[in-house]
C-alpha cells in the first residue's frame, strides 16, 4: 500500500510527523511526502525511503500559488496511484480533498486546530466552518487533537466521515537527566531570581505584549525570557525599552537549549489568542512547571485549573495577568512544585510513546 503525507510547509512534517511516517514504514507501507519547502527537509525522510514532492503551497488561502499547487498535486496523486492520502494543515487539506472528491483514494485528515473555535471571529465561522463541514463528506477519517474540535466535528460534520480523537501529535521532549545552568541566559554568580519563560513566535497571535505590560506593574525581582523569533521583534523590543524592562525581559530568539531554560524556570506563561494543542505548554509541563495561559481551545485539554496552573478568560486582560503572576511569585515554592509535579503526570498521555500507540491502533484499523 502506498501512502502520501501532505502538508502546506515542510516545517510541519519535520517537527511533528516523522515518527508517524516511521511507524507506517515499520508496518510495511511505503510513504512519500509532499509540501512546500520552507525549512530544509529532514534527512530522516530520505533514510525512510520517502520520495519528496515539492508543491508550491502558500499558507495564505487566497494566494494564486495555491491554484498552481492544486494542479501540481493532482498530477502527483493521479500518476503515483496512492491508496491513502494523509493530509495536515488547512490549505493543503482543502486542496487534497478537492482533488480527491471523486477519486478512489481515501483521505485521512489530521486537524491540528480548526480556524473556527469558541471566541473566534465571526468571519472564521462563516468561511472556514462551512468549508470544513462540506469537505467532511469527502474525508474518510478526521483526526482531531483537542476535545473542543472533536465534540464540534461529531455533532456537526458528515456522518460519512469517521471522527476520532487522538491526544496530540506526540510530544517528544529533549530529555536531560539533571538540572543544569549551562546557559548564557543564567548568571551563576547572581542570586537566584524568579524566572518566567514563554515560547512562541513573535507575532500577534502569541500575544507576548500583554505579559510584558503586566510585568511592568510588578515590582519584585524577576527575569522573563521569551524564546522565539518573528516579525514583531522590533516592536516588542521597543515596548520593553519604553517600560524600562531591559534588565528584566529578554528576547532570547531561536534557542536550541529550551529544555535547559525550562528546567531553570519557575513559571511558564502562554498568552496566545489561538492554539491547536500547544507543544510548548506540554514541554513546560514535562519539566514540572506550573502554567499560566489563556482559557482557549487546546489549553483547556492541558491545564487543569488550580491543580496545574491558572487559565485567564480574556487574553487582553492585563490585570488578570498581573494578579496571577503576583500570586505565583508569592506562592510557597513547595506549592508551585506540587503544581509542576501534577503537570508532569498529566502530560504523560500526550507523550509520543502513548500517542504513537494510539496512532498504531488507528492505522491498523483504517489501513486493512
Amino acid at each position: 500500500m502506498k501512502i502520501l503525507f501532505v502538508s502546506t510547509i515542510s516545517n510541519t512534517i519535520n517537527s511533528f510527523l516523522i515518527e508517524h511516517i516511521k511507524l507506517l514504514v515499520d508496518m510495511g507501507y511505503h510513504v512519500d511526502v509532499a509540501f512546500n519547502i520552507i525549512q530544509p527537509v529532514d534527512s530522516r525522510l530520505t533514510k525512510l525511503g520517502c520520495k519528496i514532492y515539492i508543491v508550491p503551497f502558500n499558507r495564505s488561502p487566497l494566494a494564486m500559488d495555491n491554484l498552481r499547487a492544486y494542479f501540481v498535486l493532482k498530477n502527483i496523486i493521479i500518476n503515483a496511484k496512492y491508496d491513502i492520502i494523509h493530509t495536515h494543515t488547512p490549505v493543503a487539506s482543502f486542496i487534497v480533498r478537492m482533488i480527491c472528491k471523486k477519486s478512489i483514494q481515501k483521505v485521512i485528515y489530521t486537524a491540528h486546530g480548526f480556524h473556527f473555535y469558541k471566541g473566534a471571529p465571526l468571519i472564521n465561522w462563516i468561511i472556514y466552518y462551512g468549508i470544513e463541514k462540506y469537505l467532511s463528506k469527502y474525508t474518510y477519517c478526521l483526526i482531531t487533537i483537542t476535545q473542543e474540535d472533536y465534540i464540534l466535528a461529531t455533532q456537526k460534520f458528515s456522518q460519512k466521515c469517521k471522527i476520532v480523537y487522538i491526544p496530540g501529535v506526540g510530544m517528544r521532549p529533549n530529555i536531560e537527566t539533571k538540572k543544569t545552568s549551562n546557559c548564557d541566559l543564567f548568571d551563576n554568580s547572581e542570586k537566584r531570581i524568579f524566572t518566567i519563560t514563554s515560547i512562541g513566535e513573535l507575532n500577534k497571535n502569541k500575544n507576548h505584549s500583554v505579559v510584558i505590560k503586566a510585568l511592568s506593574q510588578i515590582e519584585v525581582n524577576y527575569k522573563y525570557i521569551i524564546c522565539g523569533e518573528g516579525e514583531l521583534h522590533d516592536e516588542l523590543n521597543g515596548l520593553i525599552e519604553s517600560l524600562n524592562l531591559k534588565n528584566k525581559v529578554i528576547l532570547a530568539g531561536f534557542r536550541t537549549d529550551v529544555s535547559t531554560i525550562l528546567q531553570n524556570s519557575d513559571l511558564y506563561i502562554h498568552p496566545s489568542y489561538r492554539e491547536g494543542l500547544s507543544v510548548a505548554i506540554q514541554e513546560a509541563m514535562y519539566y514540572k512547571l506550573p502554567i499560566l495561559a489563556c482559557k482557549i481551545r487546546g489549553n483547556t485539554d492541558l491545564v487543569i485549573e488550580g491543580k496545574g496552573g491558572y487559565l485567564i478568560q480574556n487574553a487582553n486582560d492585563s490585570y488578570s495577568f498581573v494578579k496571577y503572576i503576583q500570586k505565583m511569585i508569592c506562592m510557597e515554592s513547595t506549592d508551585r512544585e506540587k503544581m509542576g509535579d501534577f503537570n508532569s503526570r498529566a502530560v504523560v498521555k500526550f507523550l509520543s510513546e502513548n500517542v504513537d500507540k494510539e496512532m498504531y491502533k488507528l492505522y491498523s484499523t483504517l489501513l486493512h
